[in-house]
This record gives structure tokens, sequence and C-alpha cells, in this order.
């Protein structure tokens, strides 16, 4: 865009001087000239201008202090303030191009450039309605400028606002029926209104015009890997090589399919390299890389090269997403919940962003349940607000013969532990009266996710879904009971429920906290779990699941696989020392839990720490937690820590095990009932949430009530005496073998099938 700059001060002439200098790319004659102007006059745009040039020049420390000490009141020239934008928001110091913009567009209230890169600046923010506050500015302002219409196109489509995007990509068009962009754009818009086949019509049209559109052989690979059709994926990405394609995308949707078909991750972790070692500069192709290098725990590896990401000014939100979860995984919950709220403070409504900081709260021991109910009660209200109203409330209507309609929805139907306890559940429901189906977010499936379906009535993949879309499906399925298996852990699909597509709204296992939405109308618990005086932390109307030895039935599913057979008796009686093991994440421990770890170690000389997870499959984090124990007066050959395996093994190692040492302030919940049927006791600190009183509840239902410790001292002393009492382990771990008899009984089933009937006739009233 060029510029008519008007006459301007002498000040801000010299300023524009550099600018120029910059635009032209001589950086070091840039340096000069602000260090030879600040020595007869300190200016802090000059400042600024320098920090840019130093920061080009690869001086990164230096430039960015320049650049953190400007200051623009000085600057009264609008096109100055405009190039400063410029170099601001090409830097990623996005902040201070808004500014510049904001500043210039104040000025001269009709430079529409200033405006248009203001709005650039905010998407790039994620104040996404802000941005088209700007946009619409532009296009007042000038009606032939068509690139304003593309870009409010793209932050509509982010706003899945699929008719305003449609309407603004359709003027782009037509200024120009070959913008290969614009229709790509249309595609996505009626790809996300289910009209696949005129979506795929503009994607063709665009590789006519254009044989090498990177962005339409991407939409097309992309949308067939969502619906998992690889093999067509596979064979448009080919076609996209031979075409000549040279794009970042070309190594994101690689990596894709290889990772999705085979789980090969050397290879798709080289894929994502070569990517960024052509195209350093593109976040996405990074964070695939980092998102492969934290699944693998090199925490230590990924953290540096985000560090170095960030100082570069690579910020993005995605980048810094990855960040939290590599703090949140190394139990750095303080960190990880900071960047939440930096990145929430950009884009308040975003649901990812919002889930993700409650979860962190909630893993936070530092804070209280009311602190914690607070966060969820003022998020939740956030999720659900606009979405009232949308869809036609659904009534129940008891109607003789007709089965009860339940619905789950769940990221994990996969070998996930929620899959593990609900699996017995969906299994033996009664299909006399119930029909089940199940609502899948996975993202990969296994021999989990083959059986689940086998037991469902009807199964729906939904990652190719909207929120609205599928609160719509819900509705077509006329599904009475929905039920949510995720809460506010990754891949929930809470907006869905937002929408209120069914009569009664469940929220049961796999998040130990209220929702925080008031669409959710039930959440299914345990007197142990959430006491009387508890339930005024729920916004869900908390029921208890009561269990009648009259309601077992017999069980399709077993719990353990082929081969897995625990030891009867305790293996201290033939190694000679005893072994202290816990199987949970790191996350789930306090720091003040080690060190109760520590004191139980040292007050049971002959004894050994066996940790097993997934933190620990990258060498990096195991060494640094070995290392901690032996700074505090553990050898090193006291403990044995291991990674992860599949699910042979880890049930095989509690045979390794002599007492389970329970996790503080989040309990086990999987984990420990494996101890239970691999009939190894363990000895749990309970608290005041839900998610501390799980151990609590597992062992009362064994009567070991004298397990469970209620504050950090009382839970070192439980563990030792234990230790002195072998003959109280000894008939533990026979009454558990006995336990284990009735393993062919689910015990759950019914009582869940009686408060589901108790919701619906209280609907019918």
């Amino acid at each position: 865009m060029k510029l008519k700059q008007k006459k301007i001060s002498k000040d801000d002439f010299r300023l524009d001087e550099l600018l120029r200098l910059m635009t032209l790319g001589k950086y070091p004659e840039v340096v000069t000239a602000c260090l030879e102007r600040q020595k007869t006059k300190k200016n802090s745009a000059v400042d600024y201008v320098l920090g840019h040039a130093l920061f080009r020049l690869g001086d990164i420390e230096k430039g960015c202090q320049s650049i953190e000490r400007a200051r623009f009141k000085s600057v009264k020239d609008p096109y100055c303030l405009y190039r400063m934008g410029h170099l601001s928001f090409e830097t990623g110091h996005l902040e201070q191009a808004a500014i510049c913009f904001k500043k210039a567009a104040s000025i001269d209230g009709t430079f529409w450039e200033a405006l248009f890169n203001l709005g650039n600046t905010l998407k790039r923010q994620f104040k996404y309605h802000e941005a088209i506050k700007y946009y619409q500015k532009v296009m007042k302002l000038n009606t032939e400028f068509f690139d304003v219409f593309f870009n409010a196109g793209q932050v509509y489509e982010t706003l899945k606002d699929f008719k305003n995007a449609q309407e603004c990509y359709e003027k782009v068009i037509s200024q120009n029926s070959r913008d290969v962009d614009a229709l790509c754009g249309l595609g996505r818009c009626y790809y996300n209104n289910n009209e696949k086949i005129l979506a795929r019509n503009f994607w063709d049209k665009a590789i006519e015009i254009n044989p090498k559109c990177a962005a339409a052989y991407n939409d097309i690979v992309s949308t067939l890997i969502q619906e998992g059709d690889l093999d067509t994926a596979q064979s448009h990405l080919d076609a996209a090589i031979e075409a000549g394609v040279q794009h970042e995308t070309i190594y994101l949707n690689m990596g894709r399919i290889i990772y999705i078909g085979s789980k090969d991750r050397i290879l798709t972790q080289k894929i994502f390299e070569q990517g960024v070692e052509k195209y350093p500069r593109v976040p996405e192709l990074w964070s695939a890389l980092l998102g492969l290098m934290i699944d693998e725990a090199r925490y230590s590896e990924a953290e540096e090269i985000l560090k170095a990401l960030f100082s570069e000014g690579m910020g993005i939100w995605y980048l810094k997403l990855a960040m939290s979860r590599l703090l949140f995984e190394t139990s750095r919950l303080d960190e990880a919940e900071l960047i939440m709220e930096e990145l929430l403070e950009l884009d308040p409504n975003n649901h990812m962003f919002i889930s993700s900081l409650l979860t962190f709260k909630v893993y936070n021991s530092r804070h209280t349940l009311e602190e914690r109910f607070r966060a969820h009660k003022k998020y939740g209200a956030i999720i659900e607000q606009s979405k009232q109203g949308i869809l036609p409330t659904r009534t129940y209507a008891p109607q003789k013969n007709k089965k009860i309609k339940i619905g789950y929805v769940s990221p994990d139907f996969r070998d996930h532990a929620t899959s593990r306890f609900m699996e017995p559940i969906i299994a033996n429901h009664d299909r006399g009266f119930f029909h089940i189906t199940l609502y899948a977010q996975n993202k990969s499936v296994d021999d989990t996710t083959r059986r689940l379906q086998t037991y469902a009535d009807d199964w729906c993949s939904t990652s190719v879904l909207d929120d609205l879309q599928l609160a719509k499906k819900i509705q077509e399925d006329e599904i009475d009971i929905l039920v949510d298996l995720a809460g506010h852990t990754p891949g929930n699909r809470l907006r869905a429920f937002a929408y209120k597509p069914a009569p009664v709204q469940v929220s049961f296992v796999g998040y130990p906290f209220t929702t925080g939405m008031k669409c959710i109308d039930y959440y299914i618990a345990n007197e142990t779990l959430v006491p009387e005086e508890n339930k005024k932390y729920f916004i869900e109307d908390v029921q208890y699941l009561t269990f009648e030895n009259n309601k077992i039935r017999k069980s399709k599913v077993l719990w353990a696989p082929d081969g897995v057979v625990p030891n009867e008796k305790s293996p201290n009686l033939n190694k000679g020392y005893f072994t202290f093991g816990c199987f949970n994440r790191l996350e789930k421990i306090s720091p003040k839990m080690f060190e109760a770890w520590v004191e139980i170690l040292k007050r049971v000389p002959n004894s050994r720490l066996l940790l097993k997870n997934r933190n620990f499959d990258g060498e990096g984090l195991r060494c640094e937690y070995i290392n901690w124990f032996v700074e505090h007066g553990i050898d090193q050959e006291r403990l044995d820590f291991r990674g992860s395996s599949d699910l042979k093994g880890y049930l095989s190692s509690f045979n390794e095990v002599d007492i389970g040492l329970d996790t503080y302030p989040y309990n086990a919940s999987t984990v420990s009932f494996d101890s239970l049927a691999m009939c190894v006791s363990f000895v749990t600190l309970q608290g005041e949430s839900t998610h501390s009183r799980l151990g609590a509840l597992l062992l009362r239902s064994r009567g070991l009530d004298y397990c469970i410790a209620e504050d950090y001292n009382d839970y070192i002393d439980k563990t030792v005496e234990l230790v002195g009492k072998p003959d109280v382990l000894a008939l533990q771990r026979e009454w558990h073998h006995l336990r284990r008899a009735n393993e062919a009984f689910d015990y759950t089933v019914g009582p869940i099938e009686k408060l589901y009937r108790k919701f619906l006739s209280a609907k019918s009233e």
C-alpha cells in the first residue's frame, strides 16, 4: 500500500528516515544512526527502531530491551506510527503494534491502512470480535479493498460464523472469480454446513486455476484425515507433491497421516523435523514436532526449543499451549496456570483455554474448594452464554415399550482409564430397556475402541461435527439422557451440552469436580467422594450411587487380559526387602507427598520405591527425580523409576509391589482400583475435594478404613506400621484374592440404571 505522507516535524522526519532504512534492510546503518542520534537527544521512539534493528541482526536480548523501553507519545506523524507498527507486527510484538496502528488511526480517521493492520494485529492476538469491528470500518472507508473481506472471512470462520464468512468470500470472488484462496474459504464454509460435494467443487476449481494451490490440497487432505479416510488423503497428498506444491502443509499432513495410520513416531518426527528445517518460521510445524516430544516425555529438549522460539518472537498461542502442557506434566502447576490466564486475556471465550485452566486449578493443591468453585462457575457461564434457545427444547414423555435412549459423550473411547471403568457399564446395560449411543471424539482407534463399538447400539464419530452440529445430531437421535464422561479434560464437548440437546444431562466419571454449567442437571457420585457438606461446590444436583448386592449381574467384560495373575504372597518374602509402589502421574503429586515418601524410605531402611508412569518415558525427567531423592538422602539403588508399558506389563508390575502409595492432592482412581484387583493394598491421604477422596472410597469398599490417613504425618505412620504387620498384609492379600472371584459380576450398572430412571421420572412429573 503506497502512503501519501503529509508535512511532519523535524523529530518525526528523522524518525521517518530511520524507518525507511529499516524498510530497505540496512540494519547496521540504522544501528549506527540511532546511536549517534541518541548522543544528542534521547528519544524512546528512536530506541524502538534501534531495538528492531538489533533484533534483526541477531542481538535478541538487547533488541528486546530497547523495544520494551519504547514510548510513542512524542510521535505525531501517523505514517511513522504506521511503519513502527509494522516493525512490531513482523517481530511478534503485537501489543506495541496495536498501540502504533491505533494511534495512527486516531490521528487520521481516514487512514484505512492503519485500521486494516490494526484488525490484522487483533486477529493475531485472538481478539476476533475487535478485529471484525476494525475490518468493518475499513469496508466503509474503502469499498474496493477486497483484502479486508478475505481477512474478515477468515475471522468469521474462526468464530464458526460460516454465514458471514461465506458472504465475505463471495464478495472477494465477485471482484476476482479466480481468487483461489477465497474459493478455498468458500469450500470450507460449505463443508462446515455439511455440503461436502459443493465444498469439494470449490477446492477442485481452485486446483484447476492453480495446480499448485496448497490451500486447496490442504483442505481436501485435512478433511479426509478428519473423516478417517487415510488412503484417499494420502493419494491427494501424493498428487500435491507430484504437482510441485511447496508448502508447510505438505509436511504437516504427511506427518498426521503417518502417525494416525501407523503410530510410527520415529518417521513422523523425521517428517516434522524436515518441515521445520525448511520452514523454520512456521509455528504449526513446531507445534506438531513439540507435541510428539512432549508425548514422549522429552520435556527438557522441548522446553529448550520453546524458550528459543519465544525469544525469536514466535509466541503464538499454540506454542504457549504446548508450554503450558509441558509445565503441567512436569508438575509446575502455578506456571502452567499463568500461561493459560495470559491466553485467556487475549481470547476470553476460548473453550480450550478455559477447560485447560480449570483442569490445572483442580490439580493444584494451592487452591481451596471455594476458589475452584468460583472459577468453574465463572467460566462455565462463559461456555454456556449465547447458546440457550437456539435449539427447540426437547421434553421427555414416557411411552410404553419404548427404550430409554442413553448417549455417552467422550474423547476417550480408547485405551484410557475412563474406558476401563466404563466398558463394563456400557457392555452390561440391559438392552431390553436401554438403547446406547456412543458419541466418540476419538483422535485414534484401537482395540478398546473396536470392542466398545460392538457393545454400542449406535456409534457416532464427533470430531467432524462442530458443537451445534453435534447438538442437533443428539436431538435427531432423540437421546433421553446425555452423559458427559470428560468434564473439562482435553477433547471435551461441553459446548455441545450448552445447547441443551437432551431432556436430562449428566456428568459422570472423567472429571472430579463441577463442570460449572447449569445445563448439566446431575453429577453422579458417592457419599465418600462428595459428602453432604461439599454439595454446595457443585452447580449440578449431586446424586449418590447406592450399591445393592441383589442388583449385580453377570458381566460381559473381564477386567484383566489373559496371562495377568496376581501374586498370592507379598514379593518381600522372596526378595528380602519391601517395595513401595506408585504408578500414578507426577502432576497428581504435591511436593509434600514426595517428602513424605522420603521419610517412609528413611524409616524403613530395608525398602525400595518403584514409580512407573508416562512422565518417565523420557530419560530427562526420570534422572531429575532420581537426583532429587538422592539429594534428600535416598541411595539411588533403592529407586526404580520406569516409563509406561502396555496394559499387561502395567498390571504385572503390581506383582513387584508390597504396599501401594496413593498420591495427593489428586488420588489415583483407575490405578488404585487396579492395585486392589492385583491384591495390593495401598495407603491414601483423604482430603476435602472429590479428587482427594477417591482412594478412601475404594478402601472403604474393602473394609480397609485403617489405611486412610488424615494428614501427611498420619500417612507416613500408617504406611510404616503396615510394614511391621506382615500378618495383616497377608490377610489383606488373601481377602483381595477372594474378592477376585466376583470379577465376573458387575455391581455398578444396576444402580446407574436405577438413577437414570429416577432422573426421567422427575422430568415427566
